[in-house]
């Protein structure tokens, strides 16, 4: 939905950019290994359900509810009015809630949060996605990123396909000429005529009758009559 993973990544490879593409590889791959050592060192510190980005953002929801009022409906299903005298219904059976940004974010929006107060619910972990749990988030980085082998100590099969290098044509200079010209209203293609055989749909370079055209004289006739 955003670029903002492309950008951060533009921004990691503004000096490697230029390297040839195994040393480029070989920057991504030592990145990549220093990432995952640094990610797994972070969570293995954390002691909370949830990671502390969720626990952030669970803890400003809960700031933003103080003076709300909760109506139940039924065992499942409340109204929750916002101070701004905004109404707003959440269902617990579906796991839904009108302002929607439950469902969107996975996380309990401040409407959830103030049910589950009114309720004494002071876990509200039940209620987030298991994406945002640490145990998740440990699981992501568990696995370590080994280094490659020394390129003297690689394997090679025999079979192995050898990928020549592409053929690279040789651009003209200056600015491509753009045939897909939209034709205005009303606007309709011109038919080419040759001027050799008289036919419709190419020109006399092209002209394949050229020779059959001047024995029959097509060609002589016609620039006498232009």
């Amino acid at each position: 939905m955003t670029s903002n993973n492309e950008e951060s990544i533009n921004a990691i490879l503004r000096f490697a950019r230029k390297m040839p593409i195994l040393m480029l590889i070989e920057y991504f791959h030592a990145t990549m290994q220093q990432w995952s050592f640094q990610k797994r060192s972070v969570v293995a510190e954390v002691k909370t359900i949830l990671t502390p980005w969720a626990e952030t953002s669970i803890q400003e929801n809960k700031d933003a509810c103080n003076n709300w009022m909760v109506y139940p409906i039924s065992n499942s299903r409340f109204e929750v009015k916002t101070s701004t005298h905004k109404s707003f219904i959440v269902d617990f059976q579906q796991r839904t809630c009108t302002r929607r940004w439950w469902q969107i974010d996975g996380l309990p929006c401040s409407h959830v949060i103030k049910v589950l107060t009114m309720n004494r619910y002071e876990d509200c972990s039940e209620f987030d996605l298991k994406a945002y749990f640490t145990e998740t988030l440990r699981k992501t980085y568990e696995e370590s990123v080994n280094p490659l082998p020394s390129p003297s100590d690689w394997e090679i099969p025999d079979d192995l396909m050898i990928v020549k290098p592409p053929i690279m044509e040789i651009c003209q200079p200056g600015r491509t000429r753009n045939t897909g010209r939209i034709p205005s209203q009303g606007e309709r293609p011109m038919r080419q005529e040759c001027s050799t055989c008289g036919h419709f749909g190419h020109t006399r370079n092209d002209c394949t009758g050229r020779d059959r055209a001047a024995d029959l004289g097509v060609g002589k006739s016609r620039h006498k009559r232009a």
